[in-house]
């Protein structure tokens, strides 16, 4: 009963603070579709332990930041953006955590879904939501998984065409990251799709000639905006 109730509590303090922002019937379709997938599909989508020094100890720059779970309305949201088939999508996470935003991807459909993390209790949690997805829509192997990586060093794969990122790390490791992309795109010219979700260092995106393709919301501070590169 004390759980209903602190549940119950905790919707209405997100409704209250979904109606006060700047668009509050949209903010409050985002937060009603983050319950309905939340519920359909089940993963697990916990706030992780305070493990940043564990995390800044295995990393190249030290920056690691205090993991928090991802939305999946804005990642959803972002995906209907890039304006990419499901079947064409090959997703990365990026500071992946548990892992529910790589399963959720491959449930909608991806070619492939995998995410990058030196959390270790995020990765432990990762692995049970990996095998939940597997579960619903089975996947050749390779195509649905996650890497312990740092971003900083990280090769990243040319098939990717589609990054999600919530501010996992400071903006040294994330200057690396994006040149590790630049590269990729040397090796396979093609788009990449950023979904951003509360993005902290757009200027380090558009020193790399990436170009936002929309933000949510459209005025002020955006919650969640869809950046692409092209080459």
């Amino acid at each position: 009963m004390v759980k209903y109730l602190r549940s119950i509590t905790e919707i209405a303090g997100q409704v209250g603070r979904a109606l006060k922002q700047p668009q509050p019937l949209l903010a409050l379709k985002f937060f009603w579709r983050e319950q309905l997938i939340s519920r359909r599909y089940g993963f697990e989508n916990p706030r992780l332990g305070h493990t940043r020094n564990q995390v800044n100890s295995l990393t190249l720059m030290g920056d690691a930041i205090h993991n928090e779970p991802g939305s999946y309305a804005f990642l959803e949201w972002g995906v209907k953006k890039t304006g990419i088939d499901s079947s064409e999508i090959h997703f990365l996470d990026v500071g992946c955590g548990s892992g529910c935003m790589v399963a959720f991807v491959h449930c909608l459909g991806a070619a492939s879904s995998r995410g990058i993390d030196l959390d270790t209790e995020g990765l432990s949690v990762a692995k049970r939501n990996i095998q939940k997805a597997l579960s619903l829509r089975p996947a050749a192997p390779g195509n649905l998984g996650i890497d312990v990586a740092d971003a900083a060093l990280f090769d990243f794969p040319d098939p990717v065409n589609m990054i999600f990122l919530f501010n996992p790390f400071g903006n040294d490791t994330f200057k690396s990251f994006l040149s590790r992309v630049e590269e990729s795109l040397l090796r396979n010219p093609r788009t990449i799709h950023l979904i951003y979700q509360l993005p902290s260092f757009p200027n380090s995106l558009f020193e790399k000639g990436w170009v936002s393709v929309e933000s949510y919301p459209k005025k002020g501070s955006p919650v969640a905006t869809v950046f692409k590169r092209s080459a």
